[in-house]
């Protein structure tokens, strides 16, 4: 039965690990300040994550520098202004739109999405090179291809957070 006791509490602290740096990571990928309280938002996959982090909220609001972390069956109501992140089959909802100065954040989005942008037509216009693929050895080529998938899946994510964010700033100017 201490096994088993063991196990519980080590399961129930790493899903709360888990969840923190989930919303640490979306704090930092959205550029909230360190020192910017944020909403959060818990819909737990099992009563067992819901129990954790109910037992825990404390903890979870001060390691994630939280305002507040609500638990819940549902998402909020306004869901597409928050930011998520799913953990361990939970859904984590992070408001970083009350902690952002929107419009500088979106700039800078935009200074990040032009020089990708400028990384991806240097990739595709040296991958497009016929000089250059069959002159250039198989890793080199390969190495070049990796790295425009990588610019590619950023260019995904920042536009994601683009459109999020212009997503907060319409709703904002609407209020």
């Amino acid at each position: 039965t201490r096994e088993l006791l063991n196990d519980a509490a080590e399961r129930r602290m790493a899903y709360l690990m888990e969840v923190v740096t989930g919303i640490r990571n979306v704090r930092s990928e959205f550029g909230v300040p360190p020192a910017s309280r944020v909403q959060v938002w818990a819909v737990p996959q099992s009563r067992e994550q819901a129990l954790t982090l109910g037992d825990c909220p404390t903890t979870v609001t001060a390691l994630s520098r939280a305002a507040d972390c609500v638990i819940a069956d549902e998402p909020p109501a306004d869901k597409e202004r928050w930011a998520a992140v799913s953990i361990s089959g939970s859904e984590i909802y992070v408001d970083v739109g009350s902690a952002l100065d929107l419009s500088t954040e979106l700039a800078r989005l935009e200074k990040k999405l032009m020089a990708l942008e400028q990384d991806i037509a240097r990739s595709e216009a040296r991958l497009g090179n016929p000089g250059f693929t069959a002159r250039a050895p198989q890793q080199v080529v390969e190495k070049e291809s990796a790295m425009l998938k990588e610019y590619r899946e950023e260019q995904g994510r920042l536009l994601e957070r683009k459109r999020l964010l212009e997503r907060l700033r319409s709703r904002d100017n609407a209020s």
